[in-house]
């Protein structure tokens, strides 16, 4: 770094080589008080790193300017840094694997330890150091951490979106997309839509961002949930799809539409597997293809441990929702969980995950209009009720139910108004 500056740390930055990977402390201070000097725009020479050094009280635990001087001397030239930086993180690897078989044999000798939580440890650590193929497995210090933040702005100045979109325009303005490593929770009654509005978001991200999408469906079999993204992505009646009954138009637009459905990178898990399952086949997964969106639906129906009363309910709910949270953490991929809150227990349920969740979605209704007069087709609100990086609001999307798709909608004035009207009519008595 000190013979050619920019272009070892451009290096570093390609290969994702951090403070973090170096064996011994004293290299490890070096590396990261050279990255704050470049942070800061200051040309780095040995001058100025011992002076940096000296000035953080690091410079005696460093070996003192004859060892920061000796390390300069000691390599002629910069050529050869981009292997210098691959022996780096191949032996820091290696350590990692060693703590984490260390880790392992003194959890299994423990009679009292969980194997399940044993298997998970073991699955989950030894994947996560194949995922992270030499990036950053700890803590990040300030300078790596503000250079992240500075390019992202950059990025989102030159047209990226913050966060990955849901291909709803109005939702997108308000939300920004759904952020990595953070849990979206997205609420609503039965029919409401939200099964439509997150495989609305998968079909999206795989077909148009051509971005993996892992679905867990404990709703329905993956063959319907792939007739129900093909009824939405062909634009053909879902009833099709029930009786084998197509139209001419229909069949055209199936058969030339299909491939595009079938070339995305979407895949179906609808076994029954509890949260420890889960969180291993998808880490699976991750570790075979690129995933950049999980999608749980829906969390309440995942089977949890002792649900004897209602304290255990809670705590196994508790549970589940860290578990979400530390998967959408520990790969920087936001998982988009979805929660219904009908009736009571199901409600507290959904309070409990909404705790945890940086982002919470619901699907409401427009207040005008009743399940029973939907003949106007009103739209959905997609409220936001929650936004831990951002404003709270609602965005306008219609429901168009034979397609179980949604789309962006902005209601003229003549509809409001019709709304509006039909509001104000006496509603009729249920039999009840």
């Amino acid at each position: 770094m000190l013979l050619d500056t920019m272009n070892v740390i451009e290096l570093c930055d390609d290969l994702g080589v951090t403070s973090e990977h170096f064996h011994i402390p004293a290299h490890a201070t070096i590396f990261r008080v050279s990255l704050e000097l470049h942070a800061e725009r200051k040309p780095l020479d040995i001058i100025l790193l011992t002076r940096a050094l000296s000035e953080r009280a690091k410079l005696d635990e460093c070996g003192g300017p004859a060892y920061v001087t000796e390390l300069m001397s000691f390599t002629p030239t910069a050529a050869n840094a981009k292997h210098y930086i691959e022996t780096i993180i191949e032996d820091w690897r290696r350590r990692k694997l060693i703590e984490a078989g260390t880790e392992i044999a003194a959890r299994s000798y423990e009679p009292s330890e969980d194997i399940e939580e044993i298997e998970s440890y073991a699955h989950g650590s030894l994947l996560q150091l194949t995922l992270t193929k030499g990036q950053e497995n700890g803590a990040q210090t300030m300078a790596e951490n503000v250079m992240a933040a500075m390019e992202r702005l950059e990025n989102i100045e030159q047209g990226v979106a913050p966060g990955l979109t849901t291909g709803l325009a109005n939702l997108d303005k308000k939300l920004g997309g759904m952020r990595d490593g953070e849990v979206t929770l997205l609420m609503g009654p039965t029919g409401g839509g939200k099964t439509a509005l997150a495989h609305n978001i998968a079909q999206h991200v795989a077909v148009e961002l051509k971005k993996g999408v892992l679905i867990f469906s404990y709703e329905m079999t993956a063959l319907w949930v792939t007739n129900r993204m093909l009824a939405s992505h062909c634009r053909i009646n879902t009833d099709c799809f029930t009786f084998g009954r197509f139209s001419h138009s229909e069949l055209e637009s199936l058969s030339r539409r299909n491939h595009e459905l079938a070339k995305a990178p979407i895949f179906i898990d609808s076994r029954t597997l509890n949260i420890t399952d889960l969180v291993k086949a998808a880490r699976r997964r991750i570790a075979t293809d690129k995933i950049s969106l999980i999608i749980v639906d829906y969390v309440q129906k995942i089977p949890m441990g002792d649900t004897k009363n209602e304290a255990s309910r809670q705590r196994e709910v508790a549970k589940l929702s860290g578990a979400l949270q530390s998967l959408a953490m520990d790969n920087n991929i936001p998982v988009l969980a979805l929660a219904q809150h009908n009736r009571q227990g199901e409600a507290r349920e959904a309070q409990d995950l909404e705790f945890d969740a940086k982002c919470v979605l619901q699907i409401k209704r427009t207040e005008s209009c009743s399940v029973d007069e939907e003949g106007l087709t009103p739209p959905r609100d997609i409220v936001i009720v929650k936004n831990t990086m951002g404003a709270v609001g609602k965005a306008s999307a219609r429901l168009l139910k034979q397609f179980v798709t949604f789309e962006d909608y902005t209601p003229t004035q003549e509809e409001i108004e019709k709304w509006e009207a039909q509001k104000e009519k006496p509603k009729k008595k249920s039999w009840r």
